[in-house]
């Protein structure tokens, strides 16, 4: 029954991001990992990457608003990486993914992203506000680079590894994300939502 009802789930989900609607598709999917939990059951992993992806992308807003532009960018390359699930809104997407990261010192990726972006079949859909600015950046982008990630313990091995990866390469496990920030836990600073029983840092829950 459960089986069956996930597939479902996943393929409107699917179809919903398909259309761009990606709270009502992450919404399935949450809803969805709701009930396989409280019933015990296996949550596979392609549910669970399209939800943290999906949720990746609807939290960029709220940690911009919050003034943590870079966690806001890593989010944006997480999504961007997968552009091809978000064709809908690919050029916003991307267009936001380069001005995030030039703001915070991510250059290489501001860069990678802009040439995307100035390829033929998305160049002619780019905002004339940000159309000049894009150009510079792939003019300019000689030797560029990004500040490094910072790095946080793994939560099952306690290897130091990058706060926004989600799979330790040392351990290879499939570590929490956090709901508020999309970076892994870490187990000094672990809470449960109390509304939704997903993980995240206590720190940010008291905020």
């Amino acid at each position: 029954m459960y089986s069956e009802a996930a597939k479902t789930a996943m393929i409107l989900s699917q179809d919903e991001q398909k259309r761009g609607n990606y709270k009502v598709a992450r919404d399935l999917l949450f809803q969805m990992h709701r009930q396989l939990i409280s019933n015990n059951l296996h949550v596979s992993s392609s549910m669970l990457d399209a939800l943290i992806l999906l949720h990746s992308y609807l939290i960029v807003k709220p940690l911009i608003k919050r003034n943590d532009q870079k966690a806001a960018a890593r989010m944006l390359i997480r999504v961007a990486n997968n552009i091809s699930l978000f064709s809908t809104h690919m050029v916003d997407i991307l267009t936001s993914t380069v001005i995030v990261c030039t703001k915070v010192g991510l250059n290489a990726s501001a860069f990678k992203y802009a040439v995307q972006l100035l390829r033929p079949e998305l160049r002619r859909s780019i905002s004339d506000k940000y159309r000049k600015k894009i150009e510079s950046i792939v003019r300019k982008a000689k030797d560029a680079k990004d500040e490094e990630e910072p790095k946080t313990p793994c939560p099952f091995c306690n290897e130091a590894i990058f706060e926004t990866t989600l799979i330790c390469q040392f351990c290879k496990n499939r570590l929490p994300c956090c709901i508020i920030t999309g970076k892994h836990i870490i187990v000094e600073d672990f809470a449960l939502c109390s509304n939704c029983d997903f993980p995240g840092y206590f720190s940010e829950f008291k905020k």
